[in-house]
């Protein structure tokens, strides 16, 4: 059980923690700094995540050959990995990299994916691809 003396330096610590990262964090301390950051980076992630909803299945049948049953297969097999990324993963990674620095580390799996995916010229490199992709969204 926490004593309220343990729980008192644990947030000391936390906050040491945090003081440190304040040079790295992309928010800044200004109001408007910090609320056009979020803004950019949900734009940049819902512009992401809408074209790969919208794209991916008709790419990976136009392109790739897959059938609706394997594209179908192939959605929930990367649902679950996001899902796996986010139950297992994450408090892990954000407890070594830190908030700011786990966010930049999906930010770029997303990106390096969905620049993936547009490269591969294969059915097995555009689903690796896009397991980067969805392991980057819960980051």
């Amino acid at each position: 059980q926490t004593t309220a003396e343990d729980a008192a330096a644990a947030a000391r610590a936390g906050g040491a923690r945090e003081a440190e990262a304040d040079g790295v964090c992309p928010l800044g301390t200004g109001l408007v700094t910090a609320v056009a950051t979020i803004c950019v980076v949900s734009f940049l992630y819902n512009a992401g995540q809408s074209t790969f909803d919208s794209f991916f299945p008709i790419y990976a049948a136009g392109t790739l050959g897959m059938g609706p049953t394997k594209i179908g297969g192939t959605l929930t097999s990367l649902a679950a990995i996001s899902f796996g990324v986010s139950a297992f993963f994450f408090s892990k990674v954000q407890e070594i990299l830190g908030l700011t620095l786990t966010a930049a580390a999906g930010l770029v799996l997303v990106a390096v994916g969905l620049c993936g995916v547009g490269l591969a010229g294969s059915e097995f490199g555009a689903v690796a691809a896009a397991a980067g992709y969805v392991s980057g969204i819960p980051l």
